[in-house]
Order: C-alpha cells, then sequence, then structure tokens
C-alpha cells in the first residue's frame, strides 16, 4: 500500500489541508507531516481507517478513492491521449518560437504569444491534473 501517494492525490484533488483532514479523522497533524513527507514506514490499520472516516465526512467520493488509491495509486492519475504532447505542445512550440523569431524582426504580435502560451500551460495542467472526482461515478448535478 502506497499510503503517501494516495493521500497527496486526494489532498491535492479536495483541495483539502492537513489541518482539516487532522481535525476530522481525529489523526494527529504530526502523524500526517510524517505520512507526507514518506517518513512513516508502518501504519497501523486503524490509522487508515481514521483517516478514510475523516475523508468521508467531508466527501464521501474522496474516501473511496483513497481506498482504491492505497491499492492501485497509479490508476487515480489519467493517462494523457496518445501522442497528446508530441503534437500539440511541439505545434505550440513551434508556433511560439516563430512569434518570438519575427518580434526580433519588429513584425511578431506579443498578443498571439500570449494566447499560445496560455494555450500551452493550460494543455500541461490538463495532463498533470489528477482525475476529476466526477469521473469516478458521482452522478451529474449532484453536490458534495
Amino acid at each position: 500500500m502506497e499510503v503517501k501517494k494516495a493521500l497527496q492525490i486526494v489532498l491535492q484533488r479536495w483541495e483539502i489541508t492537513a489541518y482539516r483532514l487532522s481535525k476530522t479523522s481525529g489523526v494527529p497533524r504530526q502523524m500526517l507531516s510524517t505520512i507526507l513527507k514518506g517518513e512513516a514506514k508502518a501504519f497501523a490499520w486503524t490509522t487508515i481507517e481514521k483517516l478514510a472516516s475523516g475523508l468521508e465526512l467531508i466527501d464521501p467520493i474522496a474516501s473511496d478513492v483513497f481506498m482504491c488509491a492505497l491499492r492501485r495509486p497509479n490508476d487515480c492519475v489519467p493517462d494523457p491521449p496518445e501522442d497528446y504532447l508530441v503534437c500539440n505542445q511541439s505545434d505550440l512550440i513551434e508556433a511560439i518560437k516563430d512569434n518570438l523569431d519575427l518580434m526580433e524582426k519588429g513584425e511578431g504580435d506579443p498578443e498571439e504569444i500570449k494566447r499560445d502560451l496560455a494555450q500551452l500551460n493550460h494543455q500541461l495542467k490538463a495532463i498533470t491534473t489528477p482525475l476529476n472526482p466526477a469521473d469516478l461515478g458521482r452522478p451529474r448535478g449532484e453536490k458534495r
């Protein structure tokens, strides 16, 4: 079980602070800090159950994702589509380079560069963002 990775996935995706999880779960913040730093090698199962119970109070889906991520953490982070990096990013990078070359000659458009950089940044964030909880079975329109 990869408790550190599972906990990081859930805390990041639901934007939960260690303080809040500590209050809802009853697990001391020092223990959470030790887990998140990767310093704790062994855990009592009761600690994991307390964390899951605390997450359940915040969002039941978060608790389910945590328990699933304990067993298979890599399944909780989506893979980017094939050739996504190769096609989209390389085209945008080339467009930015071309615009920078034109700007050196006094012909480029700074707004176009900003737009391309923003699009590139957005695509890179999409690749590194964990799976949306809505994709894990929450019916559309259901609130947390």
